[in-house]
């Protein structure tokens, strides 16, 4: 049965937690963004650093044994760290597309492109104003 209009009233049908990750920076997260996939997931903070997690499969419960295990495993530990910033991360974007033999960016030389995986583009913000560009190369299945 439907809450009545006006209601605050709420039911766990429509809605599940798939993982959660307690600690996952020192200090306040102030950007998060999906790549255009949706496999991975970018956390940036006050403590200067950026993390890129593995999503979590759309239709794990963690209520469940083995899918509610692996997706808490897949968010447990990051896939990768950025090497820390000069001041912190106040924004994270991912491109619209992926990767598709990006070769250089500008400022930064010759990055190449991963023979296997996929390649993410993720835009990073700081206090200061920078702002850096970061070819991601997801290795594994699922990426």
């Amino acid at each position: 049965m439907a809450p009545a209009p006006g209601s605050t009233a709420s039911t766990t049908d429509n809605f599940q937690l798939v993982g959660k990750v307690k600690g996952s920076h020192s200090r306040v997260l102030w950007g998060i963004s999906w790549s255009h996939d949706d496999a991975l997931l970018a956390t940036g903070a006050r403590d200067n650093l950026v993390k890129i997690w593995r999503a979590p499969a759309a239709n794990a419960d963690p209520s469940q044994s083995s899918a509610g295990a692996e997706a808490q495993a897949q968010l447990q530990q990051p896939l990768l760290t950025l090497p820390a910033f000069a001041s912190p991360v106040t924004a994270l974007a991912f491109a619209e597309c992926g990767v598709q033999g990006l070769t250089s960016v500008p400022g930064q030389g010759s990055s190449g492109s991963s023979a296997s995986g996929s390649n993410y583009l993720l835009a990073v913000g700081l206090e200061s104003g920078e702002i850096s560009l970061w070819e991601i190369r997801a290795q594994g299945e699922g990426a």
